[in-house]
């Protein structure tokens, strides 16, 4: 009898845990909070705060040129902002992941009260433990060009593709001056949005919250500073999780005349995360990362002292120039070597990772 129990009581739990812990059953991680049918029109919604920040930083910069003429710290405290660069990509990285878990817990006891033999009561305990876990992971990496411009319906010919006409950020008319661009971002004209906009703290459109995070960002590089104190804004990177858990924990006990005890503690659980990085990069993008492992510099080796290319000293006697040697007395004028402007450079190239699972 005791050794029938033991090897059901072994069928049951390998049959329990091997959902969790075989490769041949595999938990698609897009269905969750996040589906696979939601993420299209999110990476819409992404994309358009994006390139309202694109189109928003670009005006900003302009009207901060024209306007630090008058004023400086004027020009900043209106139209402070990021220099997004149009020549390079900007990055949207989207992962879900999923963890499954099932355990048979501590409180799982089998105590098997034996035959009495007249002289003592013997019983037979059994406690098993077991777990299995799995964690699956998505990860989808998006260029986004960041000299991107938004389009509007307006704009659009009356046969343009249907496909075409569903990709548009915004209905209306065209965008106009830098005031309706900043509407645009607080969200002002809420009907004018053809996605869903996606909201910090549970009021501000992301593209606006950006542009306040670009005012601080600056500061460093746009105030005035001597030029060994600037701060230069070189990146912005931004990373949202959402985790979602759920679990079940079954309990079951019984007693009789055989069972002194016998008792069943299972649990499931099932977590979900979500996470979306958001990569705005400026000209100096690929030197911060090159900074990281030190191999980004911006003040090339000049030529070794002496050297033709530079000289000691050159001093000017009777319209020649001499390089060292005795001098006469007279009138003299010492011509110094140029000022080499900064010339920015990377050691080595800059590692390149593939996306890894978060932790």
């Amino acid at each position: 009898m005791w050794g029938t129990f033991r090897r059901v009581v072994s069928v049951c739990l390998s049959t329990l845990l091997a959902g969790c812990a075989s490769l041949y059953a595999v938990h698609d991680p897009s269905t969750g909070v996040l589906t696979t049918g939601q993420v299209q029109g999110f990476l819409k919604s992404l994309r358009c705060e994006l390139i309202t920040f694109y189109e928003l930083e670009r005006s900003r910069k302009a009207a901060f040129l024209k306007a630090r003429k008058a004023g400086l710290l004027e020009a900043y405290a209106n139209y402070a902002y990021f220099d997004v660069s149009p020549s390079l990509f900007g990055a949207i990285t989207l992962e879900l992941k999923i963890t499954d878990g099932a355990s048979i817990g501590s409180g799982t006891v089998f105590d098997y009260r034996l035959p009495p033999d007249f002289s003592k009561n013997t019983i037979a305990h059994l406690g098993p433990t077991a777990s299995a876990q799995g964690v699956y992971d998505l990860i989808w990496s998006f260029l986004l060009k960041q000299n991107a411009k938004l389009t509007t319906s307006a704009s659009l010919p009356a046969e343009a593709d249907p496909m075409v006409k569903e990709q548009i950020c915004f209905n209306g008319p065209g965008l106009g001056d830098l005031a309706a661009l900043e509407a645009l971002a607080e969200d002002a004209a809420p009907q004018r949005a053809l996605f869903t906009r996606i909201k910090v703290d549970f009021g501000k459109p992301l593209a606006a919250w950006l542009r306040d995070k670009a005012t601080i960002i600056s500061a460093g590089q746009l105030l005035p500073a001597a030029d060994f104190e600037n701060a230069e804004a070189a990146q912005m990177y931004y990373q949202f999780a959402v985790q979602v858990v759920a679990g079940l924990d079954a309990k079951y006990s019984l007693t009789s005349v055989h069972w002194n005890a016998l008792a069943g503690n299972a649990s499931a659980s099932l977590q979900q995360n979500s996470y979306v990085s958001l990569y705005i990069n400026g000209p100096g993008a690929a030197y911060v990362n090159g900074a990281k492992s030190g191999s980004a510099g911006f003040l090339p080796k000049g030529p070794e002292l002496g050297s033709a290319e530079n000289p000691m000293h050159v001093v000017t006697q009777g319209g020649k120039p001499v390089v060292g040697g005795a001098q006469e007395e007279g009138p003299q004028t010492v011509v110094r070597p140029p000022r080499r402007r900064e010339q920015r450079y990377l050691l080595a190239p800059v590692p390149i990772f593939p996306p890894s699972a978060t932790p």
